[in-house]
């Protein structure tokens, strides 16, 4: 007991304290207890030289970083990249060429499809009732779609606390534009059978990505334009957005 309360207190007597520290918790080793440790912890691994295990020790110690003179920057890895547009665009002043670059007709094309199909798949499983909205189903087409898509951006940009008054006649609440885009029962339809997958081809053992089964073409065909679209200056900083 009293050997092992002698130790303590040796080793509590070889802390030192900075007093300009910014932190009351901030404690470190001296040069002599990194000396020790260093004797005594790599003096027995047989694959590190005595230089290599001063190194190590020397990183025990705590040192305050100069801001006037940093030390010098770790060397950078080689930009190989090309960084810029990597597609032609007609007319660089249109923003929805732009947006076209990524959600082409061919992704849109897939989304047709896709809904139309599950719309009937919904249809011919499940009773509709009498005066249920859905019964007045319409296959859609491209041009319902880049509507649908339209309405949702507008939407992203003039905020409303309930979907309905988008398309509301009230003089105080009303956005015409979106009665003229579209009628609220059928932006409705459209958002109750939206769909990107066929659900009857689904197999979980082959399926390369079980979880995001409903998203996995319009994942993938996005991806792609992510990756072979645009390529990024040298120096990029990315950060999380809330959306607040």
């Amino acid at each position: 007991m009293s050997s092992s309360k002698r130790k303590s207190e040796s080793g509590i007597n070889n802390l030192s304290f900075d007093v300009n520290s910014d932190s009351e918790t901030d404690v470190y080793w001296d040069s002599d207890e990194s000396a020790n440790l260093s004797s005594d912890e790599f003096s027995s691994d047989s694959d590190v030289s005595d230089s290599e295990s001063v190194n190590v020790a020397d990183a025990r110690v705590w040192c305050r970083v100069d801001s006037a003179s940093p030390p010098a920057p770790p060397s950078r890895f080689p930009f190989t990249g090309n960084p810029g547009l990597q597609v032609p665009l007609a007319d660089k002043s249109d923003p929805l060429a732009y947006l076209c670059l990524f959600l082409d007709d061919e992704l849109i094309d897939h989304i047709v499809v896709e809904t139309n199909r599950y719309a009937e798949q919904t249809l011919a499983r499940t009773p509709q009732r009498r005066l249920s909205r859905t019964r007045q189903w319409e296959p859609g087409n491209q041009d319902d779609m880049w509507l649908f898509v339209g309405i949702m951006v507008l939407q992203a940009l003039v905020h409303k606390p309930q979907q309905r008054w988008y398309w509301t006649n009230n003089c105080l609440l009303e956005t015409p534009i979106f009665r003229r885009v579209m009628s609220e029962y059928r932006f409705s339809l459209i958002m109750n059978f939206l769909h990107f997958a066929n659900n009857d081809e689904f197999d979980a053992n082959s399926h390369p990505a079980p979880k995001l089964k409903k998203i996995w073409e319009v994942y993938q065909s996005l991806l792609d334009k992510f990756q072979t679209t645009y390529i990024p200056q040298r120096d990029i900083s990315i950060d999380e957005f809330d959306g607040l």
